[in-house]
């Protein structure tokens, strides 16, 4: 296997992340157009805030990068989930078992 070194290596270290954010807004386009067709309620991290302590974790103080990461989590990774309310209550599930 071939090392790669210094600017070859981050160069292609930034084209697997341009990748991999790539494909991550495309998954969310895909979950996003189907939650719309499904009737699922509409992502609004004002009203998750209301339902859910989204600074809890500790680790995402930042509103808009609380936004981005619980948008794709309600999208992407709970499909299922039909609004805010049930997204809400699996949080806090995942929290007490963690």
């Amino acid at each position: 296997m071939t090392q790669l070194k210094g600017e070859v290596a981050l160069a292609f270290h930034r084209q697997l992340r341009e990748r991999a954010q790539q494909q991550r807004t495309a998954r969310l386009q895909d979950a996003k157009a189907q939650a719309a067709s499904s009737g699922k309620e509409a992502f609004d991290l004002g009203k998750l805030q209301t339902l859910y302590d989204t600074t809890q974790r500790g680790r995402w103080t930042d509103l808009a990068q609380q936004a981005v990461v619980y948008e794709y989590l309600y999208y992407v990774e709970y499909p299922q989930v039909p609004d805010l309310q049930a997204f809400a209550r699996s949080l806090d599930e995942i929290d007490y078992w963690s």
